[in-house]
């Protein structure tokens, strides 16, 4: 979680509730995904690059960071509670079953 304190949050939630709602608006299951890839897209690049006048390896690298953050935080809290779910559900492996010296690996 991006760790925020509770009055920033309060200053961008409003907005950002209101472009979520326009998002879910104009969008359907084939669009969302390339109006939110637009709508991160050019949020950082309007308020990181945009108010850079020359963009360094140090402001590339700080985006790459923060994207990749967002992949694990994503993974973390969403994905992984999936995939623990379908095993229990499905099943796990066979070698990770029957293996517990591979579970470890």
């Amino acid at each position: 979680m991006p760790y925020i304190k509770q009055n920033l949050r309060k200053e961008v939630d409003a907005e950002l509730q209101a472009l979520i709602n326009k998002v879910r608006e104009i969008s359907d299951k084939e669009s969302i995904y390339g109006i939110l890839n637009y709508c991160i897209l050019t949020l950082i690049l309007e308020t990181v690059i945009g108010s850079i006048q020359n963009t360094r390896y140090f402001t590339i690298n700080g985006i790459n960071g923060l994207l990749t953050s967002i992949i694990q935080e994503f993974n973390r809290r969403i994905a992984d509670n999936y995939e623990n779910k379908k095993i229990a559900e499905n099943g796990d492996l066979a070698i990770l079953e029957d293996d517990p010296a591979v579970k470890f690996i």
